[in-house]
Formats: structure tokens, C-alpha cells, sequence
């Protein structure tokens, strides 16, 4: 009962999450949002469990200002290792010439492994 019960809301769950949520999601791993955990700049927060329902990873989507305008980010840590696992910029208005090298891979790669328990340097 409960597996079919589960595969029934699944679909529904995948049409109101974003795909941006969503990328990178193993079939085995469920989200739960975490509204208690959001705030002004932290705008979407979900934890995402393994299929013995242990957690994996907090997923977190927060706005910021750039130089010239906002910046949305999805910011991806590991809960077992405290680590910052992987960081996205989803959008943003920085100029070619000033700051949009911010959203290139090989500047923030430089973000991946970092301990979570220190602001990012």
C-alpha cells in the first residue's frame, strides 16, 4: 500500500519543485522543504534523504546583490561530510566585464569541499 501510495504523489511532487531543484537528484533520494530554515535571503530550503531516509544533502537557494543587480544561487552541502558540495549561480545581471566571470564553472569550483562551519573565503 504504502509504495503505491508513494508512486501516486510522486508526479505531483515533481510538478511543483523546479527542475534547478531538482538536477542532479538520485531516483532513491526524496526532498523535503524546510520552511523553518528560510529566511530574507535564504529563499528556498529543502533536505534531500537517501532511500533509508538518512540525510544526504541540504539544498538552499538564496539571493544576494552582486555588483549590479541580484544574484540567485543554489548552494548544495553535504550533511555527512559538512562541506559545501556543489554551487550554482542561476541568475544574475553582472556585466561581461565586471563580475559575470562569477557564474563561470572554473571560479566556482573553487567553493567545492569547503568546510560549512567558515564563511566562504
Amino acid at each position: 500500500m504504502f509504495v503505491v501510495v508513494v508512486l501516486a504523489v510522486l508526479p505531483n511532487l515533481s510538478q511543483k519543485i523546479p527542475a534547478y531543484i531538482t538536477a542532479g537528484l538520485q531516483d532513491t533520494e526524496t526532498l523535503t522543504r524546510q520552511k523553518g530554515l528560510e529566511e530574507k535571503n535564504i529563499k528556498e530550503v529543502y533536505l534531500v534523504a537517501d532511500q533509508t531516509d538518512q540525510p544526504v544533502e541540504l539544498l538552499l537557494i538564496v539571493e544576494t546583490m552582486g555588483y549590479n543587480g541580484p544574484l540567485k544561487l543554489r548552494v548544495q552541502l553535504d550533511v555527512k561530510k559538512s562541506i559545501l558540495a556543489n554551487l550554482t549561480i542561476l541568475a544574475h545581471e553582472e556585466s561581461a566585464t565586471y563580475g559575470a566571470y562569477a557564474a563561470e564553472e572554473w571560479f566556482l569550483e573553487r567553493f567545492n569541499g569547503k568546510d560549512t562551519a567558515h564563511d566562504l573565503r
